[in-house]
C-alpha cells in the first residue's frame, strides 16, 4: 500500500520498497546543476515600466548517485517521492508579483547508467529588466531570466547545459511590430550575496539567460525626428520678415519653440523617468538650441539698430550672413548626427545579426548531423 500526498506535480506515492533509501538530508558535497531555458513566448516589452512578459520553460538536471545503475526505476517514476531527495531549490529572481508555475520531475540515465534528476518548470509572468535607454530609439535590449539557488555556493553551482542549448520561439513574439527579436540566447553566470535566516550574508550561484531584441526605430524617425526637422527648418523663414519688425520675427520663432517643447513632452511619455539623456532627447534639445539662437539674434539685431547706432546696410548684410551660417550649422549637425547613428548603432546591430545567422547555421548543422 502507498500513502498518496500532493505537491506541485500532482499525486505521487510517498514510499516504495524498490526505491533506494535516501532520506532528506544536508549534502556536504557541492553539486552541479545544468540549466536550459526555452523562451516559448515573449510578450509585450514595456519600456516605461521596464518589464516584459514571457512564457518560458526552465529545465534543470543534476546527478543523483543513489539511483546509479537502477535503470528499471525509469519505468516506475510515479512511485518516486521527489521531495525526499536532494533538490537545488531554484527560483526566478526578477519576477514581478506571483508568476504562474507548473513543475514536473523525471528520472533518466545516460549511457554509463548514471542517474540524473530532471526538473521542468513552466513559468509565465512579468519580469523586471533594467533597460539601457541611452541609445533610444535605436537601442537593443536584453530580456533575461535570472535563476538563483536558495542553497549557498558551497552546496550547489549553476551551469549552462552543454548538451541541450537554450532556444527561443520567434514565431510567437507578440511585439513584432515594435521590436526585432533575435533567435539566439546568451547565458552569463556570476555570484551574488544574499541574506540568510541568520541575518548573515551567503554567496549564491546565479545564472542569467538573455534573449535580445532591437527596437524598430521607423516610428520615431517618421513621427518625431522628421517632423522636428521640418518644424525647426521653418525658423529660417522668419528671416523673410523685415529685421526692423522684431516683434513679428520673435512671435513666429516663439510659436515654433513652443511646438518643439510639446514634442519633447510627447517623447517623455514613451520613456521612464531616467536621469540621463537619450539620443532622441539630444536631437530634440539640439533642435531647440537652434531656435533659441535665432530668437536671440532677432532681439540683438533690433538692439543694434535702435541703441547701437549701426548702419542699416551693415545690419542687413550681417543678418543675411547669420541666416547662412545658422543654416549651414543646422544641416551639418543633422548629417553628423545620422552618420554617428549609422557607425555606432548600425555596427552593433550588424554584429547581432551576424550572431543570429551563426546561431541559425549552427542549429541547422546539428539537425543535419542528427
Amino acid at each position: 500500500m502507498y500513502k498518496v500526498v500532493n505537491d506541485e506535480t500532482g499525486p505521487i506515492a510517498e514510499m516504495s520498497p524498490i526505491l533506494p533509501d535516501h532520506p532528506r538530508q544536508k549534502n556536504a558535497n557541492k553539486r552541479q546543476v545544468f540549466i536550459q531555458v526555452i523562451f516559448l513566448k515573449v510578450g509585450e516589452i514595456d519600456t516605461v515600466k521596464e518589464c516584459f512578459t514571457v512564457d518560458a520553460c526552465v529545465k534543470s538536471r543534476w546527478r543523483e548517485p543513489s539511483f546509479d545503475g537502477k535503470v528499471e526505476l525509469a519505468r516506475k517514476q510515479k512511485d518516486i517521492v521527489w521531495d525526499n531527495y536532494w533538490q537545488p531549490k531554484l527560483y526566478i529572481d526578477n519576477t514581478v508579483g506571483e508568476p504562474k508555475e507548473m513543475i514536473s520531475r523525471s528520472l533518466y540515465f545516460d549511457d554509463d547508467r548514471k542517474a540524473y534528476f530532471v526538473e521542468q518548470r513552466r513559468i509565465k509572468g512579468t519580469f523586471l529588466e533594467n533597460l539601457e535607454l541611452s541609445e533610444f530609439p535605436f537601442d537593443t535590449q536584453d530580456m533575461s531570466l535570472t535563476i538563483i539557488s536558495e542553497r549557498s555556493m558551497d552546496k550547489v553551482e549553476l551551469e549552462v547545459d552543454p548538451y541541450e542549448p537554450s532556444a527561443i520561439n520567434k514565431q510567437s513574439f507578440v511585439d513584432e511590430q515594435e521590436w526585432n527579436l533575435y533567435s539566439f540566447v546568451e547565458a552569463s553566470k556570476d555570484v551574488c550575496s544574499l541574506l540568510n535566516s541568520g541575518s548573515s550574508r551567503e554567496r549564491h550561484s546565479r545564472i542569467a539567460f538573455k534573449c535580445r531584441a532591437a527596437r524598430r526605430f521607423g516610428f520615431y524617425m517618421w513621427n518625431i525626428c522628421f517632423v522636428m526637422f521640418f518644424i525647426c527648418s521653418m525658423t529660417f523663414t522668419t528671416f523673410a520678415v523685415d529685421y526692423k519688425l522684431p516683434q513679428n520675427r520673435l512671435q513666429l520663432t516663439f510659436i515654433l519653440l513652443l511646438t518643439t517643447i510639446t514634442f519633447k513632452f510627447a517623447v517623455n511619455q514613451s520613456l521612464p523617468r531616467i536621469s540621463y539623456l537619450t539620443y532622441l532627447d539630444k536631437y530634440i534639445l539640439s533642435s531647440m538650441t537652434i531656435l533659441v539662437f535665432v530668437c536671440c539674434w532677432h532681439a540683438i539685431v533690433y538692439a543694434a539698430i535702435e541703441m547701437g547706432g549701426v548702419k542699416s546696410t551693415v545690419v542687413f548684410w550681417v543678418d543675411k550672413w547669420i541666416l547662412v551660417a545658422l543654416g549651414i550649422l543646422y544641416f551639418a549637425a543633422h548629417v553628423a548626427f545620422f552618420l554617428f547613428m549609422y557607425f555606432s548603432v548600425g555596427v552593433k546591430r550588424k554584429e547581432n545579426e551576424s550572431d543570429d545567422r551563426k546561431h541559425v547555421a549552427r542549429i541547422k548543422s546539428q539537425y543535419t548531423a542528427a
